[in-house]
């Protein structure tokens, strides 16, 4: 469905992104993961058509959008975009904004489309009512909508969940994810929420300093990162010389691999940060491990991961 390949871009002498490829299949939802600055954002751009790459190829259902001597422009590419604040039409109703990018059919068509979409999206009887009486998640599956009824090849979504309140965050990310899944839509997330990436992806694009550095899987980020400091995005993790071990795969009991001291431990609701000193491979380290119970300054335990 989408094809990148050895794209890369520069802003005035800084390299953004330095040949990075990427398929996406069709149905699929990727996320694009990293930090600010990594990159993901240009990606996005370059993908639309709102910038244009300095070299590399973009195609989209086999056809070229950007290539050497290439460029189309964005409102031929098929693509549709979700912006991080919705970006409705104030002056328009839901159904008029809904129904602002579908052209070239009859009237009633047109109508029909909007009646499913605000089915679709649970906004049933709500198309005559203006964004502005709308929640933040109502809006946002508006916006959604509003993509969905130019019925684009690729649909892509800029931090999308941004603008959410916390405590609403995972019901207004389930319904979205849901109805991405129910209309069969390839998505390209941008974000820099791991928890996030993981929850909405079949397969994420870690990039770190304008470079894919892994393309996979959310299990497979997790259980079998590429490096160190992929591993420590998607969590804490204690560092020790010749590699790393995640904080929840560490325990402490009465016998175990390695020696050791309780420096602290701090309550946190659900369980306890207990940090020890550990003798381990005749280096002094300082572990942290995520324990049930609180332990005492200067108890002496074993480590084991």
């Amino acid at each position: 469905m989408l094809k990148i390949d050895q794209l890369s871009k520069q802003f005035k002498s800084k390299e953004v992104l330095n040949k990075v490829s990427l398929h996406v299949n069709e149905g699929e939802i990727v996320s694009i993961l990293g930090r600010s600055g990594s990159g993901k954002s240009t990606l996005l751009n370059l993908i639309a058509g709102f910038e244009s790459a300095d070299g590399g190829a973009i195609e989209i259902k086999g056809k070229v959008m950007s290539a050497k001597g290439r460029f189309v422009d964005p409102s031929e590419r098929s693509i549709g975009f979700v912006f991080q604040n919705y970006a409705l039409f104030p002056h328009l109703s839901i159904a008029d904004n809904i129904a602002f990018g579908i052209t070239h059919v009859s009237k009633k068509e047109r109508q029909d489309r909007v009646e499913k979409l605000l089915s679709l999206i649970n906004l049933d009887g709500y198309g005559s009512k203006y964004p502005d009486t709308l929640s933040g998640g109502e809006q946002q599956r508006v916006a959604l909508a509003r993509v969905l009824a130019t019925e684009p090849s690729v649909i892509l979504l800029d931090e999308p969940f941004s603008n959410v309140d916390t405590a609403l965050k995972m019901s207004i990310r389930n319904e979205l994810i849901s109805i991405l899944r129910e209309t069969n839509a390839t998505a390209l997330f941008v974000t820099h929420d791991p928890h996030e990436a993981m929850a909405i992806s079949d397969r994420i694009a870690y990039i770190d300093g304008g470079e894919i550095v892994q393309f996979d899987t959310p299990e497979a980020l997790y259980h079998t990162p590429a490096n160190e400091n992929v591993a420590a995005f998607f969590g804490s993790i204690n560092r020790y010389e010749g590699g790393f071990v995640r904080v929840e795969q560490c325990r402490l009991g009465d016998s175990g691999d390695y020696v050791c001291t309780v420096l602290s431990s701090i309550f946190m609701g659900s369980f306890y940060i207990t940090t020890v000193a550990v003798q381990y491979n005749g280096s002094n380290l300082v572990f942290v491990v995520h324990t049930d119970r609180k332990y005492l300054e200067d108890t002496e335990l074993f480590l084991s991961f």
